[in-house]
């Protein structure tokens, strides 16, 4: 049993600019905050511990320098990372 509704194009046209409003308007609407707008998980200024990590860090680039097989793109390593993620190969 179809029931069919008439509707003409002014409505139709009204319809469709308020559904189209509606979702723009959700579009420009600002999101909710992110983990980048909020520092508090990277505890006190540590700049002795900040001078260590930047020490190891250079020392493990430099010991890598001339190995091109041990440097790739931020693509290839997000889609590495995703197959592993994907492939449950990740520690917990």
């Amino acid at each position: 049993m179809s029931r069919r509704t008439e509707i003409d194009t002014e409505e139709l046209e009204r319809m469709i600019r308020k559904i189209v409003r509606e979702e723009v308007s959700a579009l420009l609407r600002p999101t909710g905050r992110t983990i980048l707008d909020d520092w508090n998980q990277e505890g006190p200024d540590d700049a002795e511990g900040d001078a260590e990590l930047l020490l190891s860090a250079i020392g493990i680039l430099r010991q890598h320098e001339d190995e091109i097989s041990a440097w790739m793109d931020w693509e290839e390593f997000e889609e590495q990372l995703a197959k592993k993620e994907g492939g449950g190969d990740l520690p917990d």
